[in-house]
C-alpha cells in the first residue's frame, strides 16, 4: 500500500472526522509551539492556523489579502470542524511586529500594544463570526495569559 515511501514517524492518531473544541490564531514562530500543544492537551481538539505574525494578519496585516486569508482559513475550520470558540493569539518579541525594539524594550508598552492588537483582531473575526465566541490570549516568557 505504501510504495515508494519510507516510514519517518509513528502515527497513533485517529484519523476519523472531528469536531474542534477551538480554532486557534497562532504565529509560526517555535517559541509558541509548547503553548500551542498545551493549550491542546488542556483544551481539547484544536485546528491550528499558524503564519507569521498570528492575530496580526487580523489586526493590521502588511498586505490585504493576509486578512483575507486568515478569515478563509477560519471560514473552512468553522465549515469543516465547528470550533466551539476562536481563539486569537500573539507574542511578545514577535518578529511580525519588528521584535521588541518597536516598543523600546519596554515590556509594558509591548504588552499593551499586543493587547489593542489582539482587540482589533477580534472585531475583524466577531464581524464575520458573531455567534463564535472569542477568547484573546498573549504569550510571553511567563507564560500564556488570557486577555479579558
Amino acid at each position: 500500500m505504501h510504495e515508494n515511501m519510507k516510514l519517518v514517524f509513528k502515527q497513533g492518531m485517529e484519523m476519523e472526522h472531528y469536531v474542534a473544541n477551538a480554532s486557534v490564531v497562532d504565529c509560526f514562530d517555535h517559541r509558541t509551539f509548547a503553548s500551542l500543544v498545551g493549550y491542546d492537551k488542556d483544551h481539547g481538539i484544536i485546528d491550528p492556523l499558524i503564519h507569521a505574525g498570528g492575530a496580526k494578519n487580523l489586526a493590521s496585516p502588511a498586505k490585504d489579502f493576509y486578512r483575507e486569508y486568515v478569515l478563509d482559513q477560519l471560514e473552512l475550520s468553522v465549515t469543516l470542524h465547528k470550533p466551539q470558540k476562536i481563539v486569537l493569539m500573539n507574542h511578545y518579541n514577535c518578529g511580525a511586529y519588528g521584535g521588541s525594539e518597536p516598543f523600546d524594550n519596554d515590556r509594558k508598552k509591548e504588552e499593551e500594544f499586543h493587547k489593542e492588537e489582539l482587540r482589533k483582531a477580534e472585531a475583524v473575526v466577531r464581524q464575520k463570526f458573531p455567534d463564535i465566541p472569542v477568547e484573546k490570549m498573549y504569550l510571553d516568557d511567563d507564560g500564556l495569559w488570557l486577555i479579558e
